[in-house]
């Protein structure tokens, strides 16, 4: 499993959060189905550089995004830091309700 996924299951497995959804600008976002339709794979939806984690969350409607998005940052930290990693981490809320 790449760390891209794990961190997606790990953001997927916080209270609030609906989704994972891939973080793309609208270009990429045609080149990355594109790709996948030729190959049969979906682009990560969690972009990990060297100094960077990306993603984008849907939270539920009964849930502070404030809150949730904090929630995940934690979780992200926790688990970059077992792996001695300490990227920036961004997250972008896509979707309430």
């Amino acid at each position: 499993m790449s760390l891209a996924s794990e961190l997606q299951s790990v953001a997927e497995a916080v209270p609030g959060v609906t989704g994972v959804f891939p973080t793309l600008n609208a270009p990429g976002a045609v080149i990355g189905t594109a790709i996948g339709l030729v190959t049969g794979t979906a682009p990560d939806a969690v972009i990990v550089t060297d100094d960077d984690v990306t993603l984008t969350i849907g939270v539920s409607a009964s849930a502070p995004a404030v809150a949730t998005c904090r929630a995940v940052y934690a979780a992200l930290a926790d688990h970059l830091a077992a792996a001695s990693l300490t990227p920036r981490i961004r997250i972008l809320v896509a979707q309430v309700g």
